[in-house]
């Protein structure tokens, strides 16, 4: 499987990921080429725009990276955790 990690703002939520995956042989590299091309897409949406979905596959630096593997549930909200530790944490 290829993998291409995807974010997005939702109000009063925070900042959500994604993993967008597919089966295809085709390269990140390639689908990012293909994507910074987009003009226009072929469904109306009332949200979503060509530049706002390349935004949102760019992640600011170490965004993500953490040494946490541990599985984020209702249960055990382990995201929860690692923004309140790592999330605002600032090189010195």
């Amino acid at each position: 499987m290829n993998t291409l990690p995807y974010h997005e703002n939702v109000p009063s939520f925070g900042d959500w990921g994604w993993i967008l995956a597919w089966k295809s042989g085709e390269p990140v590299a390639h689908l990012n080429e293909r994507t910074d091309a987009i003009k226009a897409f072929s469904v109306a949406t009332k949200h979503l725009t060509p530049d706002l979905f390349r935004a949102n596959r760019v992640f600011g630096k170490g965004l993500l990276k953490s040494d946490s593997t541990a599985i984020n549930t209702l249960l055990e909200p382990t995201l929860y955790e690692v923004y309140l530790r790592e999330g605002w944490a600032i090189d010195q």
